[in-house]
């Protein structure tokens, strides 16, 4: 399997249509869901059918260069879940437009207290980035 990114740590990778079982199990843990849909697993088939394709679809449409990403242990190679990396961003053009902050509701979430972030990009580099897809 191709690797996106290493640190320490873990390693990153794309999904492939074979993980499906990994992201089954994954939301169907009521801690890690709670924050997501209050503890309410995702049904296996939303994940195969959607979630799945989707994730795939969109390394097709970013030029691999974004998505989501799934994390293994260096030391091991266990599963401990996915990424989605805020800083690609820039790497295609985008510009950080603001921080947002995060909402009461999210507070409890690790990280949270970081806030969100909003991109944004002109119709200039959408046209010219579409150009080149062709």
């Amino acid at each position: 399997m191709s690797t996106y990114l290493e640190s320490e740590r873990l390693t990153l990778r794309p999904f492939v249509a074979a993980d499906a079982d990994l992201l089954i199990e994954l939301d169907s843990d009521p801690a890690v869901m709670r924050y997501l849909t209050g503890g309410a697993p995702t049904p296996p088939e939303e994940v195969r059918d959607l979630a799945i394709p989707g994730i795939l679809a969109g390394y097709e449409r970013w030029d691999h260069d974004l998505g989501l990403f799934a994390a293994h242990e260096k030391d091991g190679g266990a599963f401990v879940g996915w990424f989605c990396l805020r800083h690609v961003m820039e790497k295609l053009g985008m510009t950080l437009a603001e921080n947002i902050p995060t909402p009461d509701d999210m507070m409890a979430v690790e990280g949270a207290e970081h806030g969100g972030v909003r991109y944004e990009i002109t119709k200039e580099q959408w046209e010219g980035r579409q150009a080149s897809a062709v």
